[in-house]
């Protein structure tokens, strides 16, 4: 905090501190007693929109994929809506860069930066399309070891760890894969706990707490205890490592290792921005709006959408889309997941009743079998087939 400059902000990697300091500690962003939290995050969000705005002036360079990911986990860690960041998208923003981008190439040069976009898509709530996790899950050689080592491993975790903790369906995917990333990221730990340097100690730090945290999947009960060892020792060895003023040299490397003195993570835990302000003896007017204004905006719902084939009963689409506009048409939803999504493929045919769906993934309605696509609507086990000419809208 002493390196705050007179506005309120540090010389750069403004983002990456907040983040690490909401990690570290929940209730900064929310704490009444000092200003200078809320204070420090109206001059980060202004800097950043400034930044966007530069760059689409073609004044400022563009921000990369890894920089526009700690800007949506330090916007979603202090309870701010990425979807509507002042107007803007953070989330189309980077999922234009996400979609169709193989790694090593083009934006992502390797699964660092692509696990934490994944990352900040998860903590944000947002759609993680089935692709992503593909590319995740391609991220390791034939014998589990990573390209780049420990910290690719590390933050590759914690964006599993993070998809896992939203929905443990995930496992399905990760159910080899996740134990063989914990073996390569444990065999970097070395006799004295550390894992080669600061950085690389906390990220592994960081990474394996999110798996500890993973209490509710009993696939995993049998990491929990190494984890939490290989941690403990981990970090006797950080807190060795600190200097004299308490820091870890630059100011960059101390805001990584903060939140891992604390097992903070990158998963971010959607409850800790329901309860603020509680058991306060008198409430703060300013304080009150600003957090008011942190929540993220009632204009946009969570929806699920299937495919399903009625003859055999295999289901063809199956995902939750977050951050969807209310009143939005669900001819539009349906166009915005094919944009998004290769393998989501249909055929509409414009009648006098509206658009139709005549073809899905291939399989075409056949009036002489009397097959057709038929459109439900409705909460969950209560889905009621559309009337024909209803215009569905969310």
């Amino acid at each position: 905090m002493q390196q705050r400059n007179d506005q309120w902000l540090w010389k750069r990697n403004n983002e990456r501190v907040v983040l690490a300091i909401q990690m570290s500690n929940h209730s900064w962003a929310s704490d009444t007693r000092d200003l200078s939290s809320q204070l420090t995050l109206k001059q980060m969000n202004l800097a950043t929109i400034e930044q966007i705005h530069e760059s689409k002036a073609g004044r400022e360079p563009a921000l990369s994929p890894g920089q526009l990911a700690y800007v949506i986990n330090a916007v979603a860690f202090t309870c701010q809506s990425p979807s509507n960041f002042y107007g803007l998208n953070l989330i189309d923003a980077l999922k234009h860069q996400l979609n169709g981008s193989r790694v090593p190439s083009g934006a992502f040069l390797n699964h660092y930066e692509y696990g934490l976009s994944v990352l900040a898509l998860c903590n944000s709530n947002a759609h993680v399309q089935a692709n992503y996790v593909d590319v995740l899950l391609r991220g390791m050689r034939s014998d589990y070891t990573h390209r780049f080592g420990s910290d690719e491993a590390s933050m590759v975790i914690s964006a599993v760890a993070c998809l896992l903790q939203r929905d443990d369906r995930f496992m399905q995917k990760f159910d080899h894969n996740l134990p063989a990333r914990i073996d390569h990221l444990l065999s970097h730990q070395e006799s004295n706990g550390g894992f080669g340097n600061v950085h690389s100690t906390a990220l592994a730090i960081q990474a394996l707490s999110a798996v500890v945290d993973l209490k509710n999947s009993i696939r995993l009960i049998l990491e929990y205890s190494r984890c939490s060892t290989a941690v403990a020792k981990a970090q006797q060895w950080l807190c060795g490592a600190q200097e004299e003023d308490g820091s870890y040299g630059s100011l960059y490397t101390t805001a990584e290792a903060l939140p891992a003195l604390t097992s903070g993570t990158y998963v971010h835990n959607p409850s800790h921005c329901h309860v603020v302000n509680e058991g306060a003896e008198q409430s703060n007017p300013y304080i009150n709006y600003v957090w008011e204004f942190f929540q993220p905006s009632a204009r946009y719902i969570e929806i699920r959408v299937q495919a399903v084939n009625g003859r055999t009963g295999s289901v063809l689409y199956n995902e939750t889309l977050r951050d969807v506009r209310k009143d939005t048409p669900l001819v539009d939803i349906v166009q915005q997941i094919s944009e998004s999504d290769d393998m989501f493929v249909y055929e509409t045919e414009e009648t006098a009743w509206g658009n139709v769906i005549t073809s899905m993934y291939g399989i075409a309605q056949d009036g002489h079998s009397y097959s057709y696509w038929t459109i439900k609507h409705g909460p969950p086990g209560s889905e009621k087939p559309a009337h024909v000419g209803q215009s569905i809208r969310y």
